[in-house]
This record gives structure tokens, C-alpha cells and sequence, in this order.
């Protein structure tokens, strides 16, 4: 068995998507030669948890759990736990002095975490003889992390882009986006190996660090567990349901042709959808615009806002759903999304629903679902399209050929295919480091 340490500050029982890759890496790998160790943040710095999550492998992992001390990040948490009183207003100012500085720092709020956490990182490696040092990100600061933990340990790493980060081809105007796109292309130039998770992110990456063409590269999806959600019974519903969980940022996921197209839909009537409601699961502030929308176009009765589920929960109500709704972001400045593939869409294949995908046409996500005849991708600005996609779907059908929504259509994408691949990378890159700088271990 070879020694694996996993850096990422999201993990159980952080509640977020960020959390998903590395704890589902930690539960496999070590069926395939790798003995994982976890160095990641305290519970209490997490936004949202899930005390579920994580039990199965905290009595078998090590996990070792150092707090970040981030005003940046923890400005929100104050905000919420100090309400009322003195103490709301010095929650108020410390969140707005954290507001106005976090621009002047370093990638990103977790940034104190890298530094405060190196040490750690480091004693880690010494004690438990680690062989190659695996991050993730975003965010940034993990990559920071294990840069710093492998220049004092001399021990490999790899980096791992969930999402790539255009900033730096577009605009270095700015010197802190340069000093940011001066420190990322030097973790880049010292990792041992590059990891990704769609195809476009490549491209990316090797027009923005060109010391990316001569290392080792591997393009590993995300992956669901079907052990993970097997046991789980679909919820059902006695109307035609669409789901969707998680955030709905205003300006880059796009819903009002979506609610344009129910409105189209509920004024038409067709049959088999004359009873049917959106549920969109995580509501937050952000989303009163679609409030308004609702109000607009006449959907009270169509559209539901809910709060957030438990992970298990929300896969039983993707079994039991009609339609799962993923929608895809569009690219800014800083942030690849066209490119990018959702982690939710893995939890959509492991329920065998049908997919409806709207964003920018050509999205990365989209091109999957209908390349695997698992559903319709339609631009999320085409209200009649996305109308007549439902319509498709609620009769078991898409544009060519079957609707698939058997688990042989999507087992490439089960966690069995993708960890053997990851496995079979990390001895590459271990094996290339031992090759060049053998005893290389501090």
C-alpha cells in the first residue's frame, strides 16, 4: 500500500458539492493500493453540514481538521449567529471590513487556511511516510496548500480542477489578478501531474500555464456510487414533478426561459402535464428575482421554493421525479461554466431519470445527456424549445432514438470505472517522480 494525502478544505460534514469528489476519492482508493490520509477544515467553518455524511469512513480514515481563523469566510456566519444586540452590530462592521478587503487578498477566502494548515500538512506527510499528494479546486488555496507542503516535504503532488478559472487570459490588469495568475502558473509549474473533469478544462489550462503541455494530464469525470443511493426508495409524487437542488445565481444560471416555458405549458394544457410543479430544492436570498418572475407569469401554483435537503433525501426525490433539471451557467470573466460538468449531474444519472439541460447552447453537460440519450439539452433562453422538450420527455422520448434511463447507459460514470482510472494515474505520477528524483522523501 502506498500513502495518499487527500487536501481539500471542503469535506464532511460539509454539506457542499465541493465536498463530493474528495470524500467520494477517500471512501475507493484504498481497494486499489492507496492508503488515503484527509487534512481538511473544522466543522464550524462550513456554511451548511450534514451530519450524515462522512460516518462510514471517520472511524476507518484519518482526517485531521484545522480551522481557517477567515474573517473573509466566516463574515457570514457571524452575520447569522449574532442577530441581535451589540454583538449584531460588531458582526455587521467585521463582515463589511472582511467585504471590502477580501478583493486584496490572495485566491480566496480560505487562503489563511493554507497557511495556517501547512505544518500540519507537513507533519502529516513525515509521520505517516505519504507518497504523492493529491488537491482539489476550487478553491485555489487547497492547490496553495499542497504547493507549500511538497516544497518543504519534496513530495509529489497533483493538482485537480473541478472548474478551471480563466482569469489571467482575459484581463492581468489588475495586480492582485496578476500576482494570483503569477502564483497559480507556479503551483502548475511545480505539480507532478494535472487532473480534470471535463474535456474543455484541458484546453483551458494549457492556454493559460503553458508548463501544462509537459506534465502528465488525465481527464477523470466525476463519478456517482450506486452503493451510496441503492437503498435509497424513490419519493413520488401524485403530480408530474421537475426537481432541481442547489444555487440559482442571477446573471449566469438562467431560469426565465424555463418559467416562461411552464407558463407555455400550463396555458397550452397538453396531456399527462395538465398537474404539474417545479420544486426548486436550496432556496436563498438570490432568488427573488424568480419570486417576481413566479408573480409575473402567473405560476403561484406551478413553482415551489424549499429548503434545502439532506443529501439522501434529495436522491430519493431525484428517483422519484418526472423530470431532474440541471442548469448549466454561463461562462464570465472569471469562471468557466459552459465547459464545466455539474456534480449533480452524476446524482442524476444514479437515479435513472430523465435529464432536461438548459444553459448556453454546446454546454459540455449537455452534449453527455444526449450523446447517452439520457434526456434533451436546450438553450436556456428558448421558452418554445424548452416547452417542447418537456413535453418530449413526459412521453419517454428525445429527439433521436429511445429515451435511456438504464444504469448500463451511464455505468463509464459509476465510481468503480473512475477510481480504477485515478488509481492508475496516481501510480503513474508516482512512479515518473520516483524514476527522476528517487529518495526524494524529507
Amino acid at each position: 500500500m502506498k500513502n495518499l494525502l487527500v487536501i481539500s478544505s471542503s469535506f464532511p460534514p460539509d454539506a457542499s458539492i465541493a465536498a463530493k469528489r474528495p470524500y467520494k476519492l477517500v471512501q475507493n482508493i484504498s481497494k486499489l493500493g492507496w492508503n488515503p490520509h484527509v487534512l481538511c477544515l473544522e466543522p464550524s467553518c462550513y456554511h451548511e453540514t450534514d451530519v450524515e455524511l462522512g460516518k462510514d469512513i471517520f472511524h476507518s480514515v484519518p482526517v485531521t481538521q484545522v480551522s481557517c481563523k477567515s474573517p473573509w469566510s466566516h463574515a457570514k456566519l457571524w452575520r447569522e449567529k449574532y442577530s441581535r444586540g451589540v454583538s449584531s452590530h460588531l458582526a455587521r462592521l467585521t463582515s463589511a471590513g472582511a467585504k471590502a478587503s477580501q478583493p486584496y487578498i490572495p485566491f480566496d477566502d480560505r487562503y489563511t487556511w493554507a497557511l495556517r494548515a501547512t505544518k500540519t500538512g507537513v507533519n502529516i506527510v513525515r509521520r505517516n511516510n505519504i507518497d504523492l499528494i493529491w488537491a482539489t479546486a476550487p478553491l485555489l488555496s487547497n492547490l496553495y496548500l499542497a504547493y507549500r507542503v511538497a516544497k518543504k516535504t519534496g513530495i509529489p503532488y497533483i493538482v485537480d480542477y473541478r472548474d478551471v478559472y480563466p482569469a489571467g487570459l482575459v484581463n492581468k490588469s489588475h495586480l492582485c489578478n496578476r500576482y494570483n495568475y503569477k502564483l497559480e502558473n507556479e503551483i502548475v509549474q511545480h505539480s507532478s501531474g494535472i487532473s480534470f473533469t471535463a474535456p474543455e478544462q484541458e484546453n483551458v489550462l494549457l492556454k493559460k500555464f503553458t508548463s501544462t503541455q509537459t506534465k502528465p494530464r488525465c481527464l477523470i469525470y466525476n463519478w456517482f456510487d450506486l452503493s451510496q443511493s441503492s437503498h435509497l426508495a424513490p419519493q413520488t409524487h401524485s403530480f408530474f414533478s421537475i426537481i432541481h437542488g442547489g444555487s440559482l445565481y442571477m446573471g449566469t444560471r438562467k431560469l426565465d426561459g424555463f418559467f416562461e416555458a411552464l407558463a407555455l405549458i400550463k396555458k397550452q394544457a397538453p396531456d399527462g402535464l395538465k398537474n404539474m410543479k417545479f420544486q426548486q430544492y436550496g432556496y436563498h436570498a438570490g432568488l427573488t428575482y424568480l419570486e417576481d418572475l413566479r408573480t409575473q407569469l402567473g405560476l403561484g401554483e406551478t413553482v415551489e421554493f424549499r429548503e434545502r435537503l439532506t443529501h439522501d433525501t434529495f436522491v430519493s426525490m431525484c428517483k422519484g421525479a418526472d423530470i431532474l433539471l440541471l442548469v448549466i451557467g454561463h461562462d464570465t470573466e472569471l469562471n468557466q461554466h459552459a465547459g464545466a460538468i455539474p456534480g449533480k449531474l452524476y446524482d442524476y444519472f444514479a437515479a435513472c431519470r430523465p435529464i432536461l439541460v438548459i444553459g448556453p447552447e454546446g454546454c459540455e453537460a449537455g452534449k453527455m445527456v444526449m450523446k447517452l440519450n439520457r434526456g434533451i439539452a436546450v438553450p436556456d433562453d428558448n421558452a418554445p424549445q424548452i416547452a417542447e422538450a418537456i413535453s418530449l420527455l413526459s412521453q419517454k422520448k428525445v429527439p433521436r432514438g429511445e429515451l435511456d434511463v438504464s444504469m448500463d447507459a451511464v455505468r463509464d460514470y459509476e465510481s468503480k470505472a473512475a477510481i480504477e482510472k485515478m488509481a492508475v494515474f496516481f501510480n503513474r505520477v508516482h512512479n515518473d517522480n520516483q524514476t527522476m528524483s528517487p529518495g526524494n522523501k524529507s
